[in-house]
């Protein structure tokens, strides 16, 4: 199945995970009285595999190579998550505003505090490029915030949609963007600058 290792007396945690698992990497460390201290290293994951998982309103993830290294410590119940990770590759999509894949070469990710950021890296789409700054918020074991924002540097159109209806706006675009997801709400404030409107 691509799982050894093994969970020894007093907690000690040992265990890999290779072969068929969609994700790749050793873990060691330590739970006991409602405490633990994980590490998560070498991992090493496609995440084509969890384009049909991964969703939130207004934004869809497509693919990447994902690798880095994680630590989960502290309470049990309420963890703290600290590491990196880089993507090659990252491919991401906002269907409902731009048309396009949002692709990024190599991408870093901070994992601090139980907060998960990309600053201000740059993503092709199509001919065009946008800078985007993401932050991915965690509560306990579940996800809590996301907050995107996709803005177009000076002078540089990408393919957008915009839909009010009962009108759909498509056509080269700028845009400034910020778009804010829980699990309960979904807001989007921004600007489009559209020309060859259809």
């Amino acid at each position: 199945l691509g799982i050894n290792g093994t969970i020894a007396t007093g907690g000690i945690v040992n265990i890999q995970l290779d072969g068929r698992m969609p994700i790749h990497t050793q873990i060691h460390g330590i739970v006991s009285n409602q405490l633990l201290d994980i590490n998560l290293d070498n991992v090493y994951c496609d995440l084509s595999v969890f384009k049909n998982l991964v969703y939130f309103p207004y934004v869809a993830l497509y693919g990447g190579i994902l690798q880095g290294s994680l630590n989960i410590g502290g309470i049990l119940a309420d963890p703290d998550f600290d590491g990196s990770f880089n993507v090659a590759n990252l491919d991401l999509n906002c269907p409902d505003y731009v048309t396009e894949h949002i692709i990024g070469k190599d991408v870093q990710i901070l994992v601090k505090e139980n907060e998960l950021r990309i600053d201000s890296e740059v993503f092709a789409v199509k001919q065009g490029k946008v800078v985007m700054d993401l932050y991915l918020g965690m509560d306990r074991w579940k996800l809590d915030l996301l907050s995107l924002q996709i803005k177009t540097p000076n002078n540089i159109f990408i393919p957008a949609r915009v839909s009010v209806p009962p009108v759909i706006i498509e056509g080269n675009s700028t845009c400034d963007l910020d778009v804010q997801v829980t699990l309960n709400s979904c807001d989007v404030v921004g600007r489009f600058y559209t020309e060859n409107v259809e």
